[in-house]
């Protein structure tokens, strides 16, 4: 894909890149990636909501604290792989006033394209990440 620089992911990259955020599971990591934002979730949270399983208590709670200790802007949360964990985790970046931004694995019924599906995640996360840093 050629990206022009009023792509909107570009425009996420400039303003936000290397800003950490938080994910429950592995679908928004090449966005992160092209929007030059770190991920900050121990892998092993990720893996275990990919698989449907609970976390070890010592990876949930260092999960919890990027929210208690503001270390992360934003939570991408995956719609399909909600768990005891990933709700907790919810929680806690909306105690912390950390934006939490859902995203889906794939196309919801109420969009009829792939562009606009991705546009609308992208707009969400760069307006969770403006009001993260306002």
């Amino acid at each position: 894909m050629n990206q022009t620089a009023d792509h909107p992911v570009d425009t996420l990259k400039a303003a936000h890149g290397g800003e950490k955020v938080a994910v429950t599971e592995s679908v928004p990591l090449y966005l992160l990636q092209a929007a030059g934002l770190q991920n900050a979730t121990p892998a092993e949270f990720s893996e275990a909501a990919e698989q449907g399983t609970d976390p070890p208590a010592a990876v949930l709670n260092e999960t919890l604290q990027l929210f208690a200790s503001r270390t992360v802007k934003a939570l991408l949360a995956n719609t399909r792989t909600a768990g005891a964990a990933t709700r907790q985790v919810e929680q806690a970046a909306s105690v912390a006033g950390i934006p939490v931004v859902t995203v889906t694995e794939t196309l919801p019924a109420s969009i009829d394209d792939y562009v606009t599906w991705q546009s609308g995640q992208i707009d969400q996360l760069t307006a969770a990440l403006g009001r993260a840093t306002a």
